[in-house]
């Protein structure tokens, strides 16, 4: 990928390389000619590489909203379309865009959760759930949403460090007791 080494430390200045296209469509060409299914490159394989890359990149449904998802619906079936071009370059700006989108909602998220160490003060005396496991539910309606499971899983990692700090004393003090003892 060309704009990338090790003094560049943004990600939206990735850009496909000269060679991006001709390597997505060489890609393409051998799954669809070489794999063991032999299976075109049809709407189908499109669907489950648009899910595929969708779920790489969030796999726990945390930062992709809906309103995401609708922009980038015209992909999900049609990447053979921009990848089995006849001019054999594949056209990779569907990758890129999305990239793009889960990189800016990425910095929404930090960005919300360093405005929390701000100014929140958790309460642990409510019973407040959140869902660790979110890879099932759907992505958020919108950024409130959004911003309100980031709040939930904040809250929890806080609760289990917390705890995680009480043992670690009441540890540290079980093996003093126990050293002075013998």
């Amino acid at each position: 990928v060309a704009g990338t080494n090790a003094t560049n430390s943004n990600p939206t200045d990735l850009k496909p390389g000269p060679d991006a296209g001709k390597i997505a469509f060489v890609t393409g060409y051998m799954l669809e000619k070489l794999e063991y299914m032999q299976h075109p490159f049809d709407a189908n394989i499109s669907t489950r590489l648009f899910d595929a890359y969708l779920s790489s990149l969030d796999p726990q449904h945390l930062h992709f909203l809906q309103s995401d998802l609708t922009e980038f619906a015209g992909y999900r079936t049609n990447l053979n379309r921009f990848t089995m071009r006849k001019t054999g370059v594949a056209d990779t700006r569907p990758a890129y865009e999305i990239f793009y989108r889960y990189i800016d909602r990425l910095r929404q998220h930090v960005e919300y959760v360093d405005e929390l160490l701000k100014t929140e003060k958790f309460e642990f005396t409510t019973d407040e759930r959140a869902t660790l496991n979110r890879h099932d539910w759907p992505y958020p309606n919108n950024l409130d949403d959004a911003k309100n499971i980031w709040r939930q899983r904040w809250r929890d990692d806080e609760l289990t460090e917390n705890i995680s700090r009480e043992m670690e004393k009441t540890n540290s003090v079980a093996a003093t007791n126990a050293s002075v003892n013998t």
